[in-house]
């Protein structure tokens, strides 16, 4: 392994019961390249259990905390892939994270 310390990635899709499983998929697809070298996390509003599933059966964590909850540095990385984040809390992750990644393909 090349690091000897996993760092924590937190993922922020956009998975509610108005978008599509695109974001998800997306996002999984990443954790799952960077798994060897990170512990991933997953954080949305939807209550739906099929994507939980996912997480778990590939060994990946969910987490309930609001944005505004998460404590400085608990997250080396925050990797955004939703449309419906607001600027207000895309602030509050930049101060509570080293690097913030944006998914935006339009």
């Amino acid at each position: 392994m090349l690091f000897s310390k996993k760092i924590k990635i937190l993922f922020l899709p956009n998975v509610n019961e108005t978008s599509g499983a695109g974001h998800f998929f997306r996002c999984l697809s990443i954790a799952k390249a960077l798994k060897n070298y990170s512990n991933c996390f997953f954080n949305f509003e939807s209550k739906e259990l099929f994507f939980k599933k996912i997480i778990k059966q590939n060994n990946m964590f969910f987490c309930k905390k609001k944005i505004i909850d998460y404590t400085d540095n608990e997250f080396s990385t925050v990797i955004i892939d939703n449309y419906e984040i607001k600027q207000t809390e895309i602030n509050i992750l930049k101060k509570k994270s080293n690097k913030i990644i944006l998914i935006n393909d339009f």
